[in-house]
């Protein structure tokens, strides 16, 4: 599986039931639930390249709402260099080539302009680090029920028992995404550094546990 390189816009609202339990396709949903903190759901409308170079689609995603961020999303796999090079986002999944950046340090140090990068550990979530050198592990988290959830209304949102393995790691790319569209917010990232992160369309979480803050402090990069 690879990621497609598209361009991303994201919004930023306050959590509001009707939106995100309606949300089961495109545009991505991800409710931010953080300590302390009023829930926030990020809207990720998704283009892909492709798409937009033929000229079959045209983006449309906003209709008459305002972007907090648009950013452009690439896999390490990505051939065509000049993207790659300026992918604001960069995902490396896990089996790729040798050859490819093999860690979230390398993918920052082979593309400066790389913000967020993500190394998806198969069936063990993924690590998300930033250039300013915030670094969290992602780990799945099922949600069965209440008890785990925590909320009612999450549950009823449509959070499933059973998460698909190849269907969390799609989900890296949204995750890694959010937290671009974060920082560029002016959101503080040590809101998320024990957040829970629930996709509304996916129907599964993650526990956030961010083992570093900045450069130089806590554990050495993945």
């Amino acid at each position: 599986m690879s990621t497609a390189t598209a361009l991303v816009q994201v919004r930023l609202e306050p959590y509001g039931r009707s939106s995100y339990a309606r949300s089961r396709m495109e545009p991505a949903h991800v409710l931010v639930r953080a300590p302390s903190t009023p829930w926030a759901v990020a809207v990720l409308h998704r283009f892909p390249i492709s798409a937009l170079r033929d000229g079959s689609r045209a983006i449309d995603g906003s209709r008459g709402r305002t972007f907090v961020d648009e950013h452009l999303l690439a896999g390490v796999d990505e051939r065509d260099a000049s993207l790659l090079t300026a992918a604001d986002v960069v995902v490396r999944r896990a089996g790729r080539s040798k050859s490819e950046p093999s860690s979230s340090a390398d993918v920052h140090a082979h593309f400066p302009g790389c913000l967020v990068a993500a190394l998806v550990r198969r069936g063990q979530g993924c690590v998300v680090t930033t250039a300013t050198g915030w670094q969290a592990r992602l780990t799945p988290l099922p949600l069965a029920g209440p008890a785990d959830a925590d909320d009612q209304n999450v549950v009823d949102a449509g959070l499933d028992v059973d998460a698909d393995e190849d269907d969390a790691d799609e989900d890296v790319w949204s995750y890694a995404s959010l937290v671009h569209a974060w920082m560029v917010a002016g959101r503080p990232l040590d809101v998320l550094n024990s957040a829970f992160l629930i996709m509304a369309n996916g129907r599964r979480a993650v526990r956030v546990g961010a083992s570093r803050t900045s450069w130089g402090v806590g554990a050495a990069i993945a």
